[in-house]
């Protein structure tokens, strides 16, 4: 409602017709820079302001009461998201510790499986060597004992009874063997 000279303009519809009147455009823009129908009106001095009344009152209360009651089960929620959401983080840390300590536990024991792998084939290898020149050895030995046999069957010989074309070969045979032995 609109006042003019303190008193109310009952009539909206012919308010709105001659709001726009210089006689009353000080106080429409009065009105509105106050906020509209429910701002507070502007008390004289030494007057009192009209206090709140009961059923208002009950109403402001009981809308307070149920705004801090949202705002505490709002902020009780947030608690326990992020209760859950830091024991979630915990958890997952925990879960990312333990599979790291598994992961390395298992290159741990690849590790010394790799190395005793490589151990026995390097044992390996070295039997082979050691039989290898076993091997040679005994070979070498055989191959000197034929030698030898072959040598002895040749300082058997009796040259006398060889004919005259073969007994040449077996003296030079018989003389690089006793060069040889005297080596």
């Amino acid at each position: 409602m609109v006042q003019h000279n303190g008193k109310c303009f009952n009539l909206s519809h012919c308010y709105r017709v001659i709001k726009d009147e210089e006689k009353f455009k000080a106080q429409y823009a009065a009105l509105k820079a106050r906020g509209g129908k429910g701002a507070v009106e502007d008390v004289g001095e030494g007057e009192m302001a009209r206090p709140r009344g009961k059923a208002n009152s009950k109403k402001e209360d009981k809308r307070d009461a149920a705004t801090n009651a949202l705002i505490v089960s709002v902020d009780g929620m947030m608690n326990k998201k992020d209760s859950r959401e830091e024991e979630r983080r915990r958890f997952k840390a925990e879960q990312m510790d333990a599979f790291m300590e598994i992961q390395r536990r298992r290159l741990d024991l690849d590790a010394e499986k790799q190395a005793k792998m490589f151990e026995l084939e390097a044992q390996k290898q070295a039997k082979m060597l050691e039989i290898e020149a076993a091997n040679a050895k005994t070979k070498a030995k055989e191959v000197a004992l034929a030698s030898m046999m072959t040598g002895m069957e040749i300082m058997k010989v009796d040259l006398n009874a060889l004919s005259p074309r073969k007994r040449p070969w077996f003296e030079k045979i018989q003389a690089d063997m006793l060069k040889f032995d005297d080596e």
